[in-house]
């Protein structure tokens, strides 16, 4: 049977444990409401050619923020893709019995499979949220 002193020690890192999960996700909602007001201003006011914003940290370091919007994934519609591969011959440069993503691309990267042919089978994602990214500053930043 676990003594009083040790329940307490694990009833004191129980509360610890509480107490910093909630000031994370405290935190978290503070950037997010912070981040999407400052990403409206900063695309569409302030920093419309995306040169930063400087700033200095808390720590006194000289940094910029930058608006960040990176691509949509793109994949491929594999089912039809499959089915126009096997109607055109070309089943067998991109399988081993089933679809191969590798041989595949090899194939069309090669020329082997014309890439205007197949484009109508590239589907693209949703594109991923913008998001502030720090950095050095630029000499154009503002």
């Amino acid at each position: 049977m676990a003594t009083q002193a040790a329940l307490n020690a694990v009833r004191k890192s129980l509360a610890i444990i509480k107490d910093v999960r909630d000031s994370i996700k405290y935190a978290e909602s503070v950037v997010k409401e912070e981040q999407v007001s400052v990403l409206g201003r900063m695309a569409e006011d302030e920093d419309i050619l995306t040169n930063g914003v400087k700033f200095v940290s808390k720590g006194g370091e000289s940094l910029a923020g930058y608006v960040q919007q990176n691509n949509p994934s793109e994949y491929w519609d594999q089912a039809g893709l499959i089915e126009w591969l096997r109607e055109n011959g070309e089943w067998n440069n991109c399988s081993t019995r089933m679809f191969d993503q590798a041989k595949f691309e090899s194939a069309v990267q090669q020329g082997v499979i014309p890439a205007k042919k197949i484009n109508k089978f590239r589907l693209m994602g949703t594109p991923p949220a913008p998001f502030i990214r720090f950095g050095k500053p630029k000499e154009e930043s503002l």
